[in-house]
């Protein structure tokens, strides 16, 4: 095996199990935790680019759906009925897409380290909330009003958000030119 296929390898099973613990590192909310989870697939795809981010956070997915407890509330396929399951659905989506878009940029500066990851930001709750109210309120029975949904699954998020995208951009600058020496 080839020392850059070993690399990768290594570098995957990192960013999978650094998203799996920023699962548990969490703040209970009114319907969604806030969690790490976001930081480190930002991350992942920001340093590893888009193929390996999105390899990462797949594998990520595919451990809890097997039943290993890596999710802020278990594991298993029936997670899927989890109105919370979006956003993990959205997680891979948002590792290609700033990985994607910082691959894109000739300069890596703050700032495209930034925009990449506000993308990838945006990837989560486009996945993430249409999928929340379709399982809380078909699967589930419950009722929640778009504006509710949008300000207790949104809207309350951004400034932490906000400033994750900072902290992942400044760590992505900063780390991208030694994982690349490795």
């Amino acid at each position: 095996m080839k020392k850059t296929a070993i690399k990768n390898l290594i570098l995957c099973a990192l960013f999978s199990a650094l998203i799996c613990i920023g699962a548990f590192i969490k703040i209970p909310f009114i319907l969604v935790p806030i969690t790490l989870q976001t930081h480190f697939v930002l991350l992942c795809g920001l340093i590893l680019g888009a193929k390996l981010g999105f390899i990462s956070v797949a594998v990520y997915v595919l451990l809890g759906l097997v039943g290993l407890p890596v999710f802020t509330q278990g594991g298993g396929i029936g997670y899927v009925l989890q109105p919370t399951f979006g956003y993990i659905l959205g997680f891979g989506l948002a590792a290609l897409i700033s990985g994607y878009a910082i691959e894109r940029f000739k300069k890596k500066t703050y700032w495209s380290y930034f925009l990449s990851a506000l993308l990838g930001y945006a990837a989560i709750y486009i996945i993430g909330l249409p999928y929340f109210y379709v399982v809380f309120t078909i699967h589930l029975g419950k009722e929640i009003t778009i504006i509710k949904l949008l300000l207790t699954c949104f809207i309350v998020f951004i400034p932490s958000e906000m400033l994750s995208i900072a902290i992942a951009s400044y760590l992505a600058k900063r780390l991208k030119p030694f994982v690349n020496k490795v």
